[in-house]
């Protein structure tokens, strides 16, 4: 009878554990098979988890032929997905842990955020570091793709060019902007009055090294605390609505090679040289016509690789089980 019992103590754990396991956990099976590599549930659930999450009105979300076309869109890109893997594996494609480290790398400069900036941006879109890393991944994997399959194919004629021009000419209308250098002094977050008021001060005594003839550009690199600092504190060419309305007004009032006082906004305080001005008018066709040669090729580059990327899906072994 004993043993009887703990047979019976054993049945009623391993129930305990079965329904105290996620349902997933029994549910994982192979929904698609796409060549030789297959796509399981578990997989499929967890790319689908934040298309659904991205739909704010409760009442798409109870919409069976919404859910119904989120579920195909999100399977249909992950077997393109492994078409492209598979594809640039048959080509030796490799994206190495570096060149996912080096572009996030040149991200973070291009877009001058901090790596904490990235964590915490991610983190309100409810994306992990990992998931980024991988779509990063997937991104440099379609580059080279590109560049190995499609862009030998893609041609842009001036006649193109021009016909662009004239009909887009409003994107190429310049705006009146200024280039500035600036000296930043930071004020921390969360600082009282008397610590702005040093900075303050601190700020005065560089504008004083000025006025006693040290040179802008000694003074950015001993004392300047901005982003900027990398490039000698060249903030680059900016139009109007740029940049905090203090800085700004200063800015288009000072004449090239003048230097403004101490400028006070809520992040700090500046001194400011104005390096170039530009006006408005419509930029000549010469001065545009690289960016255009990308905005017409990257746009056919793309068409080109949908297409593409449609024969090998078209070509391909793919069973759904879904």
């Amino acid at each position: 009878m004993k043993s009887s019992g703990n047979l019976i103590g054993l049945l009623v754990l391993a129930l305990i554990l079965f329904f105290a396991t996620p349902l997933w956990a029994h549910e994982d099976r192979v929904i698609a098979v796409v060549n030789s590599d297959i796509i399981t549930l578990s997989e499929f659930n967890r790319a689908l988890d934040p298309v659904i999450r991205s739909i704010d009105d409760p009442r798409a979300r109870d919409d069976r032929r919404v859910m119904e076309e989120g579920r195909r869109f999100v399977l249909d890109r992950m077997i393109k997905e492994l078409l492209m893997k598979q594809e640039a594996e048959r080509l030796n494609i490799v994206v190495r842990d570096a060149d996912v480290d080096a572009y996030i790398e040149d991200l973070l400069n291009r877009r001058n955020i901090t790596r904490r900036h990235l964590l915490e941006n991610l983190a309100d879109e409810n994306t992990s570091f990992e998931d980024f890393r991988e779509n990063v991944r997937r991104d440099i994997m379609k580059s080279r793709l590109i560049s190995r399959e499609i862009r030998a194919r893609v041609t842009v004629s001036n006649e193109e060019i021009g016909a662009y021009y004239k009909e887009h000419r409003n994107l190429y209308e310049g705006n009146e902007a200024v280039r500035i250098q600036q000296i930043f002094t930071v004020v921390p977050r969360g600082s009282d009055d008397a610590a702005r008021e040093e900075l303050r001060a601190r700020a005065e005594s560089i504008h004083a090294l000025l006025e006693e003839g040290e040179s802008f550009d000694s003074l950015v690199r001993n004392y300047s605390q901005g982003p900027e600092v990398r490039t000698g504190g060249d903030m680059g060419f900016v139009e109007k609505g740029m940049i905090h309305p203090a800085v700004e007004a200063a800015a288009f009032a000072l004449e090239i090679e003048e230097v403004s006082g101490v400028i006070e906004s809520p992040a700090g305080f500046h001194i400011i040289r104005v390096l170039d001005r530009r006006g408005a008018g419509l930029k000549p066709l010469e001065e545009v016509r690289q960016e255009i040669l990308e905005a017409i090729g990257n746009k056919r580059m793309e068409e080109r690789f949908q297409e593409w990327l449609g024969d090998l899906q078209a070509k391909a072994y793919i069973e759904i089980r879904l």
